[in-house]
C-alpha cells in the first residue's frame, strides 16, 4: 500500500508540486516515452494500483458487474465502488474513460472492416500470400483482446 506523510504540505507547495507533475506527465507525445517516464517515477505497486483504477472504470462504463471486475482485476467490491463513486460525483475521469472506449470502437471498426477486406482478397487467388497473413493477424489480436 502506497504511503503518504503524516505531515501536511502548505498549500503552495502542493499547488507548485502538483504543477510540476501534471506537466511532466504530459510532456511526452509517444506512447513507448510516457510509459518509460511512467515505470521510472512509479514504483510497480503504484503502477499497478493506477491501472487497475483506470481498468474498473473502464469495465463499469462498459456496464460490467462489480463481481465480475473485482474477478477479473482481483479488487475487492469495495475498491469498485469508490471508482463507481468517483465516475458518479466527477466529471473528466468518466469522460477520459468514454474516450478511451470511443477509440476502442473506432479501432474496433476498423479491424472489422480490416477483417472483412482480407476475408475476399484472401480467398485463395494467386497473390494472395500477403491478405492471408493480414487476415491471420488479425484473428490473433481479436483472439489476444482479454475484455
Amino acid at each position: 500500500m502506497t504511503q503518504v506523510s503524516k505531515y501536511p504540505l502548505s498549500k503552495e507547495v502542493y499547488e507548485r508540486i502538483f504543477d510540476i507533475f501534471l506537466k511532466s506527465v504530459t510532456k511526452y507525445n509517444s506512447k513507448k516515452m510516457n510509459a518509460v517516464f511512467l515505470e521510472e517515477l512509479l514504483t510497480p505497486t503504484e503502477q499497478i494500483m493506477l491501472a487497475k483504477r483506470l481498468a474498473i472504470g473502464f469495465l463499469l462504463i462498459k456496464e460490467y458487474d462489480y463481481r465480475t471486475i473485482s474477478k477479473i482485476l482481483r479488487v475487492s467490491t469495495g475498491t469498485v465502488n469508490r471508482v463507481n463513486l468517483t465516475i458518479k460525483n466527477g466529471k473528466y475521469f468518466k469522460l477520459a474513460i468514454k474516450r478511451l472506449i470511443e477509440d476502442e470502437n473506432i479501432s474496433e471498426l476498423l479491424e472489422n472492416v480490416g477483417d472483412l477486406i482480407t476475408k475476399v482478397l484472401a480467398a485463395g487467388r494467386s497473390k494472395s500470400g500477403s491478405w492471408v497473413y493480414l487476415r491471420d493477424e488479425i484473428k490473433k489480436r481479436k483472439a489476444e483482446k482479454i475484455f
